[in-house]
């Protein structure tokens, strides 16, 4: 399964917050750092990933329909099945 690019952003920051030295050992700064990783993260997940999933289940929809010669309509289940099938359920 393919990963959007959100998703792809928030991996990383999560990454990175991994990536850091043990929160007891380190300074005050590397903290506020890594907590603003955590906080970035999170607003993808409670916010972005919804709005994320609309732009491109949009697109599919628009897309669909232009280049359909009937100029069948291009249902909102259509574009959330391909939403589910390309990226899955945002969390």
């Amino acid at each position: 399964m393919q990963k959007t690019a959100m998703i792809e952003l928030r991996d990383k920051l999560l990454e990175e917050v991994g990536n850091l030295k043990d929160a007891s050992q380190s300074s005050e700064h590397i903290n506020g750092y890594r907590e603003a990783l955590k906080n970035i993260s999170n607003d993808i997940d409670a916010q972005m990933l919804c709005h994320e999933k609309e732009q491109i289940s949009s697109a599919f929809e628009s897309g669909m329909v232009l280049n359909n010669s009937s100029n069948r309509y291009v249902s909102d289940i259509e574009a959330e099945n391909y939403y589910l099938q390309n990226f899955g359920e945002v969390v």
